[in-house]
């Protein structure tokens, strides 16, 4: 298929956060515009930086209170004279920035991927240079709006990255991936949270639905609750201003557009209602469904079908 898959004949929400539907139809585009504005970008005179920021967190924290430390300091550390400053020493001229929420053994984990668009090639010293001089802006803001203080070590990673995703896909595997395919390029790195599967004892939030059984279910309703209240209203994706005209890509659509065009594509496979009951709340099922669909193999979708475990429950 040339185009991106979705599931039609429902009722659209436009929660990239909360629903596996209207998520993967809205992070599908995204990662397209994000994948486009790389291919254009990266030539032998301009290069992109993955960088990813962290903080220290604790069971205790509460998602609403991290999640908004994060945003805001990312806000903060792309503001002002010293990031007019910092653009010029490293030849940033803009940036797409996501932000992904896991959940561990020690709570919640949200934190910053950032892909930086420069014209100068990054040199190891260029690396460090870059590394330090965020990162102290980066601790700065984000223990002054209640984040825990982030480590050297874990708290900022960045490095060269290529279009094929090869260099992301190197670090995502070492934070939270099981099965990250290395060439599926950057912009399905950046965009298509839904695809993510947690690394040991973490998980995604679509994970937490697609884990849950009858004795956990307060709990798990808990969790999913504070995380639905703590990313409402919260952008997901978001570009610099100006980097979607240097790469000549039209304006962003808005995520209700992105949906309200998925009315128009050819049928792919029907399901039937009680099938769909059996799927409905496995995210990470519905996202291989909509993989296997744009791929053409519609064989595999079925298999996805016929293997899913009975519902065990509804999220209210």
């Amino acid at each position: 298929m040339d185009t991106n898959a979705h599931f039609s004949g429902l009722e659209r929400c436009a929660s990239i956060w909360a629903c596996p539907v209207c998520s993967a139809v809205i992070r599908a585009e995204r990662a397209t515009d994000i994948q486009s504005a790389v291919e254009k970008w990266q030539t032998d005179e301009n290069h992109l930086v993955f960088v990813t920021l962290t903080m220290r967190h604790k069971r205790t924290d509460k998602l609403a209170v991290t999640l908004n430390a994060a945003l805001k300091a990312w806000s903060k550390v792309t503001s002002g004279r010293a990031w007019v400053n910092f653009k010029n020493q490293f030849g940033v001229q803009g940036f797409v920035r996501a932000v992904e929420v896991t959940l561990g053994e020690n709570g919640w984990h949200p934190h910053i991927h950032a892909l930086l668009f420069t014209n100068k090639p990054m040199t190891a010293d260029d690396q460090e240079a870059l590394s330090s001089a965020l990162f102290d802006r980066w601790v700065k803001y984000v223990t002054s709006l209640g984040g825990g203080i982030p480590s050297k070590l874990r708290g900022i990673d960045v490095r060269p990255a290529t279009k094929d995703g090869k260099v992301v896909a190197q670090y995502l595997s070492k934070v939270q991936e099981k099965n990250l395919k290395p060439d599926q390029g950057i912009g399905k790195e950046m965009a298509r949270f839904d695809f993510k599967t947690g690394r040991g004892l973490s998980m995604t939030p679509f994970e937490l639905l697609d884990g849950s059984d009858n004795d956990e279910n307060f709990i798990i309703m808990k969790l999913w609750n504070e995380y639905v209240a703590a990313t409402k209203g919260r952008r997901a994706i978001t570009w610099s201003q100006g980097l979607r005209d240097l790469v000549a890509l039209e304006d962003e659509r808005t995520d209700e557009e992105i949906l309200e065009d998925t009315k128009e594509d050819d049928l792919q496979l029907l399901i039937p209602g009680q099938d769909w009951d059996r799927i409905k709340n496995k995210p990470l099922r519905l996202a291989d469904i909509l993989e296997y669909t744009e791929k053409g193999d519609l064989e595999s979708v079925v298999t996805v079908i016929e293997t899913a475990l009975p519902v065990q429950w509804e999220p209210a």
